[in-house]
């Protein structure tokens, strides 16, 4: 399985300060690799219109928005994102640029080398939090 598709969802509820920087940074780990990629962002109907500020950088990464409305919550954001994917290899990761994106392409390759699941975690030998200070 070398080289597969991959969807990368992010759920995202009143993060549109720190939206930019964090599509140039899943661009910038994915690009290089070579692998087809959409970025859906799910965004559980922020009141400072996050959905529309994702919706405008579509034309420079493959970014894909869901607005939801009525609805609420990390776990059923993700799972609607992971619904609406068209890939097989699906990585979710947080708004907050707590998760490392330069690492999603490792996380990848587990999968591509025979891997049912690849998880990421700072709690492990080599893991740390972006923002530890330790």
């Amino acid at each position: 399985m070398q080289n597969e598709n991959t969807s990368i969802v992010i759920p995202k509820y009143v993060k549109r300060d720190n939206l930019r920087e964090l599509l140039e940074q899943v661009y910038r780990s994915m690009e290089p690799s070579g692998r087809t990629f959409e970025i859906i962002v799910v965004d559980d109907d922020s009141p400072n219109e996050t959905w529309d500020a994702a919706s405008q950088y579509a034309n420079r990464y493959p970014v894909r928005v869901i607005p939801r409305q009525g609805e609420k919550g990390l776990a059923t954001a993700v799972l609607r994102g992971i619904r609406a994917a068209k890939y097989d290899i699906i990585v979710v990761m947080n708004a907050e640029l707590e998760h490392a994106p330069e690492k999603i392409p490792e996380l990848i390759s587990c999968v591509e080398n025979g891997a049912d699941i690849a998880i990421g975690s700072r709690f492990v030998e080599r893991g740390a939090s972006r923002n530890s200070l330790f």
